[in-house]
């Protein structure tokens, strides 16, 4: 369309061109379309409908040019328009761009098992059972019933776990379970030892490298364990009473809990506290400074060291001890 646009415009400045070098531009000057030398055509007809080119006898003409004058601003005046909404437009698509590449993007780690189940439990005894109360067949809508212990599967372990008058599920801020992440990995010492105990030495090798593990945060620690999930015999790897898996030392956790003031423990293992331990006293040390636990965790070892932030979504169990959960990390790209 803006071709056919400009080649009327020009058919209508040769027709002009044409009136003013015969010199037809008053009604005494008039002329014929056969002295002129031109055609009946679009541009001559266009001419006529804006009172550019008048007719002072019958079929004899002349050019108005004040009005064509005037066409001419009025077109100047378009075309400046034009001009200047085109140039908008790709100013705003330029800034619209360079925002868009500016934005940070997120990935999105889904960081939790689902639940089974054959899923792996503390005393091997079966923890979670799942009914079916209605079918799509049958009922027209699909619904089960669910039986489920509250530290099976990913799950949350609540401060009132271990601490008395500590948090119920219930009980957390919200705030401290949509948190900045942290992720320590320790893949390579567990390699060698399926006993092994983050200790503070690690921590602060950590921060060295990655600056210091901010308040508030979730501390993530990654040990490649979670890659017996399948196999429970060795994902508790059991020997005699004794089982053997990696986990934190009293001294790590205290300085994640107590100095660097976190608001959650995470580890892809079956507990915080490593497979020997009989007492649990890494947990007796974070939950009486309210910190929660998430145990059971797995893809930390996918997750960089910092600049993600972890999201968890517990059952929010009234009075519970813990419960499974969701648990995200949302990665910027």
């Amino acid at each position: 369309m803006a071709g056919a646009a400009v080649s009327v415009i020009r058919k209508e400045r040769k027709v002009v061109r044409r009136f003013q070098e015969a010199g037809a531009t008053t009604p005494a000057q008039a002329k014929s379309l056969e002295d002129l030398g031109i055609k009946r055509g679009v541009g001559l007809r266009r001419l006529r409908e804006r009172a550019a080119i008048r007719e002072a006898a019958p079929e004899r003409y002349y050019l108005d040019e004040g009005v064509w004058r005037t066409i001419q601003r009025q077109r100047k005046r378009q075309a400046l328009i034009v001009i200047i909404v085109v140039g908008a437009l790709i100013l705003i698509g330029l800034l619209i761009a360079r925002l868009a590449a500016q934005t940070p993007r997120e990935r999105i780690v889904d960081l939790g098992h689902p639940i089974t189940a054959s899923d792996p439990s503390w005393d091997g005894k079966p923890a979670f059972e799942r009914s079916v109360v209605a079918t799509l067949e049958k009922d027209g809508y699909a619904a089960g019933k669910i039986a489920v212990e509250e530290h099976f599967g990913t799950h949350l372990d609540a401060p009132a776990h271990f601490a008395k008058g500590g948090w119920t599920v219930d009980q957390i801020p919200p705030a401290r379970l949509y948190r900045p992440g942290i992720c320590i990995n320790v893949t390579a010492q567990v390699a060698k030892d399926p006993d092994y105990r983050v200790n503070l030495a690690d921590i602060k090798a950590f921060e060295a490298r990655s600056g210091a593990v901010p308040e508030g945060a979730v501390a993530l620690v990654a040990t490649g364990w979670d890659r017996y999930w399948s196999d429970r015999s060795h994902y508790m790897n059991q020997k005699g009473s004794t089982k053997h898996f990696p986990g934190l030392s009293v001294e790590a956790v205290r300085y994640l809990a107590q100095d660097r003031r976190v608001a959650g423990i995470g580890i892809d293992t079956p507990s915080i506290d490593y497979g020997p331990s009989t007492d649990f006293e890494a947990h007796k040390v974070s939950m009486p400074l309210n910190v929660y636990h998430i145990e059971n965790a797995t893809r930390l070892t996918t997750l960089p060291p910092s600049g993600f932030t972890v999201l968890v979504a517990p059952i929010n169990i009234a009075g519970g001890s813990g419960g499974p959960t969701r648990i995200f990390a949302l990665l910027r790209q």
